[in-house]
């Protein structure tokens, strides 16, 4: 819940007499109309409870379980990407609307304070720049830095 505008729309309302979510984010949703959140006795803290608007769930003997992938060997570097050797990198993994605005300043003080700092955003879901991809440029904007947008596609990450 909450990466489709439509379904979170959907969850506030009541639908349902009961209404339940999982893990599609293990967080939980906020929302007065979701009843029950169901998680595993063995990914909740003792205090889990504290983290939900929902009443928490614990089921028994579930968990998750994922092959340890395969990491292929580095091939591009950071000139590929047009990455200064001496830049700090922060690699910045979400999908840029995931950031809260309330939170950009945080970005912008970091460039002060660390003047060879390069932030890494993943445009996944962009063909090419958009405002949901410069999110954060008016606040580095606004505090006297400059603020550059390269865009970089999900596809030049891939070895092809």
């Amino acid at each position: 819940m909450g990466m489709n505008p439509q379904t979170l729309q959907m969850a506030g309302l009541r639908l349902a007499p009961v209404q339940c979510v999982a893990w599609g984010h293990p967080v939980t949703t906020g929302l007065p109309t979701i009843d029950y959140f169901l998680s595993s006795e063995l990914m909740e803290p003792e205090n889990g409870q504290e983290h939900y608007s929902e009443k928490l769930i614990r089921l028994p003997n579930i968990g998750v379980s994922y092959p340890k992938p395969y990491i292929p060997p580095v091939i591009k570097t950071r000139s590929y990407f047009q990455l200064l050797d001496d830049a700090v990198i922060y690699l910045c993994c979400q999908a840029p609307f995931k950031y809260l605005p309330q939170y950009d300043f945080i970005f912008a003080e970091i460039a002060r304070r660390v003047p060879q700092a390069k932030f890494v955003f993943f445009a996944w879901y962009f063909t090419s720049a958009t405002p949901e991809a410069c999110f954060c440029c008016y606040r580095f904007e606004q505090g006297g830095l400059l603020c550059i947008y390269q865009y970089c596609r999900a596809t030049g990450l891939s070895n092809d």
